[in-house]
C-alpha cells in the first residue's frame, strides 16, 4: 500500500470516528480542501504537522501512515478532549497562546507607558498659574 493510499485511509477512519472534514482540516492545520484532496488519494505525501493531527483523529499510528512501520493502529484511541480544551490542539499551541497573553499584557504596559509620558510632557508645558510655555519648534 503506498502512503496516498493510507492517508486516504487515515481519512476514512477519522470520519468513520465522527469527525467532519473541516474539524480534520482544523487539526492538521490545512483546509477542507486539501482533506478532500486526501480523501481521494490525491496526495503522496504529509507534513509532519498534518500527519500527526490526522493520525490523532483517525486512530492510525503517524509511523504506519508515514512509511508503513509498526502498527497500524493505537493500542488504545487517543482520546479528544471536550469544551474548551478541545481548542487547543497541542502543547506548543499552548505555549503560543501563553506567548501571545504576555505579549498582549505587555503591550497594555507600553501603551499606559506611553500615556503616562505624554501627560508628563502636557505637565511640563503648562506653568502652576495656568499659562502654557511656549514650546521650542
Amino acid at each position: 500500500m503506498n502512503q496516498s493510499e493510507r492517508i486516504k485511509e487515515a481519512v476514512t477512519a477519522a470520519i468513520a470516528r465522527g469527525y467532519n472534514k473541516t474539524q480534520i482540516a482544523k487539526k492538521c492545520r490545512v483546509s477542507p480542501a486539501t482533506v478532500t484532496q486526501w480523501s481521494n488519494g490525491d496526495t503522496k505525501t504529509l507534513k509532519a504537522e498534518n500527519l500527526f493531527g490526522l493520525a490523532d483523529l483517525s486512530g492510525f499510528c503517524a509511523r504506519w501512515i508515514a512509511i508503513e512501520e509498526g502498527p497500524r493502529v493505537f493500542a488504545e484511541p487517543v482520546q479528544q478532549e471536550k469544551g474548551i480544551a478541545s481548542q487547543v490542539t497541542n502543547a506548543a499551541s499552548v505555549d503560543l497562546d501563553m506567548l501571545q497573553q504576555i505579549l498582549d499584557g505587555q503591550q497594555e504596559i507600553r501603551d499606559e507607558f506611553q500615556h503616562f509620558m505624554k501627560e508628563i510632557r502636557i505637565s511640563r508645558l503648562v506653568k502652576p498659574n495656568g499659562n502654557t510655555k511656549k514650546s521650542a519648534e
